[in-house]
């Protein structure tokens, strides 16, 4: 194996860039692929492709960056690639302004002269994997960042990707091996970008591939994925060729004779907690940098095409306070099943209103059916160090089990926020009328640590119960501006209330998902600027 760099300068040939306190460091990983360090930690692991199935002959220093040629598979007769294929990484040049954050680029060109499948196979004794390449892991991540949405990796909830059964067709992940999710391609991420975060430890990793698009759509093919475990990586984001078919989770490999070439910036975040987002920074740098590829504004928008039915002819009311009780879809779920009732919660605040039309008996409703949910289903708990409360979903019994059984119950649903809007209005009006209850502001005290720690979601419907939905931002941004507007002038909560108001306007990022720019310029059809992700 020839190298372009001798092994004794790892450290000594790599890039070092010091911004603020943060000091990025490049050094390659043998012949498999390279490391990013902060501060001399390991934060972004990328590996050619899992189990060193890709590797290179040659390892270049370029000006500081790193050039990977001659590349092979372990197994030599599973893919021949062409001479000229390479990957490789440049330093970043003028772009974050954020001293926590590292942006080298990332290029690659691979053309899979021939593939043999049952080889590739092989090589992947464990279980079966896709063609795939640029893997990153990151053991302690929470969420991975797929097409704008958070889904949980199985370290903070296995059932979505490992145990969803979903009637025999899992939603996330694909359909032949567990470990691996949905193969989407790039043409289909309304935010096009892959990546894990791991909130707690304030850390983000992702492939933003929007220079790509704004410019050559060269991305638009190629698929990225997640994996769980595989050949003993554990938690890791990658590309793949091609996508998963139908509804992206069947099995399906290359051909033979394609060729892959586009880039990606390798976006690094040292100081993203949970109170933050990755769409949020995303469209930051959209906005930034790719003003002058983004299409104008129509003069006149054409909603033509909205059917007269979805079009309001006056505000909503708000929804009843009968805050829970037994759910009607017992097609998904076990007859007597009790759910927090949510729906349609943003729209109008409850109390407020029946205050102003002096409908006492709507306030006292409420008032017993967030006394009975604190006392009787209230969940305490720990999360980043902070004592937390909130509601699982369902409060009790359970989903049948051709739905997912007993895994499908999680805190991380959106229901509850309604509940805690109620609470915070009660709060307002009680203190309104000179007296407060002390295990009230206890209470929300609480949901607004959980508020600031569940920074993902599932089961808002009861027929999908491992996929996050736009609901996850309404209820949840509708409490945080209750808790602003409450609490803003309160000595002791002042500053919770400034972070309620920031947190709002992240949580909206979080589940809106609008699409810049057409994803696709080549393919005749429908122009997806504009547009934003279903529900």
């Amino acid at each position: 194996m020839r190298r372009g760099i001798l092994a004794a300068f790892l450290l000594a040939c790599a890039a070092l860039t010091a911004r603020g306190a943060t000091v990025f460091t490049l050094q390659p990983a043998g012949n498999s692929g390279f490391n990013v360090l902060a501060n001399g930690v390991v934060v972004a692991p990328v590996r050619l492709a899992a189990g060193n199935a890709i590797q290179a002959d040659v390892v270049s220093n370029t000006a500081g960056g790193l050039f990977f040629s001659g590349l092979h598979t372990k197994d030599p007769a599973a893919v021949t690639f062409a001479a000229d294929d390479f990957v490789s990484v440049s330093l970043p040049q003028a772009g974050s302004t954020n001293p926590a954050t590292w942006e080298p680029v990332v290029a690659f060109k691979l053309t899979l002269r021939v593939f043999n499948t049952n080889r590739w196979l092989a090589m992947f004794p464990d279980g079966p994997a896709p063609f795939h390449f640029l893997v990153c892991a990151m053991p302690t991540a929470q969420v991975w960042h797929h097409r704008g949405w958070l889904n949980a990796t199985p370290l903070a909830d296995p059932f979505p990707l490992l145990q969803d059964w979903h009637v025999g067709a899992p939603e996330i992940s694909c359909l032949w091996n567990r470990n691996w999710s949905i193969l989407c391609p790039l043409g289909a991420h309304a935010i096009p970008m892959v990546g894990l975060w791991d909130p707690e430890g304030s850390l983000y990793v992702g492939y933003d591939f929007q220079d790509a698009r704004a410019t050559d759509q060269s991305e638009r093919y190629i698929a990225t994925g997640y994996c769980w475990q595989q050949m003993g990586l554990t938690n890791f984001v990658t590309l793949a060729y091609p996508y998963g078919g139908l509804r992206y989770g069947q099995q399906v490999f290359p051909a033979g004779g394609e060729v892959l070439a586009s880039r990606f910036t390798l976006e690094i975040d040292t100081a993203l907690p949970a109170t933050e987002d990755p769409n949020e920074r995303f469209q930051t740098r959209l906005f930034e940098r790719y003003t002058n590829a983004l299409p104008e504004v129509p003069a006149m928008n054409d909603l033509g095409w909205i059917p007269g039915q979805a079009s309001l002819n006056n505000f909503s009311a708000p929804i009843s306070t009968t805050l829970f009780g037994p759910g009607s879809e017992t097609n998904f779920y076990n007859a007597g099943t009790v759910l927090l009732y949510g729906w349609n919660g943003h729209v109008e605040m409850p109390i407020d209103n029946a205050a102003h039309l002096g409908d006492t008996a709507t306030i006292n409703h409420a008032r017993s059916q967030i006394d009975q949910l604190l006392t009787n289903y209230a969940q305490t708990f720990t999360a980043g160090g902070e004592t937390c409360l909130y509601w699982q979903k369902p409060l009790s019994g359970a989903w049948r089990s051709d739905w997912g059984g007993d895994p499908v119950t999680t805190l991380h649903e959106s229901e509850g926020w309604f509940a805690a809007r109620v609470l915070v209005e009660l709060y307002r009006y009680d203190q309104r009328h000179g007296q407060t209850d002390a295990s009230y502001l206890t209470a929300i005290d609480q949901l607004f640590n959980w508020a600031k720690h569940s920074v993902w979601s599932r089961n808002e419907f009861a027929d999908v119960p491992s996929s996050p939905f736009a609901i996850g931002g309404t209820l949840s941004s509708s409490f945080l501006l209750d808790y602003y507007f409450t609490f803003k002038n309160d000595p002791a909560r002042g500053t919770n209330a400034t972070l309620a108001l920031r947190l709002a306007d992240r949580v909206t990022w979080r589940y809106l998902h609008p699409w810049a720019m057409d994803s696709d310029r080549f393919d005749g059809a429908l122009d997806s600027a504009f547009l934003a992700e279903p529900n």
